[in-house]
């Protein structure tokens, strides 16, 4: 698991973006290693989740930003989902669930070595 931070640069993700592409890149090794016995590695993106993160985060953006004091954290949310997402929503915990149910199923059995972003085309990779 991963995160879409990893194809994302920012000043409030220089130390997470750099780690979850790492997480991406061992995915990809440990998928060409394993191949050969049938072992299968991908990584899901999570795209934008209202998480306790995104709440701490929200918190900082208020802290840098005074104007956002009166608005809710739902609101903050909403509005960077509704900039960054094409699809217009925010992803749930069981949109990941269902790409890591797929992925886990015999029917990715010929998938190995993928990203895969579950984010509304957040990222388009």
């Amino acid at each position: 698991m991963a995160s879409i931070g990893a194809r994302l640069g920012g000043d409030m993700l220089a130390h997470y973006g750099p780690s979850k592409a790492a997480v991406i890149e061992m995915s990809h090794s440990v998928a060409r290693i394993g191949a050969t016995r049938g072992l299968r590695s991908n990584t899901v993106m999570p795209g934008l989740i209202l998480t306790d993160m995104w709440l701490r985060t929200i918190k900082e953006l208020r802290r840098r930003d005074p104007a956002l004091a009166g608005v809710s954290d739902a609101d903050v949310f909403d509005s960077f989902v509704a900039q960054m997402v094409p699809m217009g929503r925010a992803q749930t915990p069981g949109d990941i669930a269902e790409m890591v149910a797929f992925l886990l199923s015999d029917k990715a059995r010929n998938v190995t070595g993928q990203t895969i972003a579950v984010d509304g085309g957040a990222v388009m990779t």
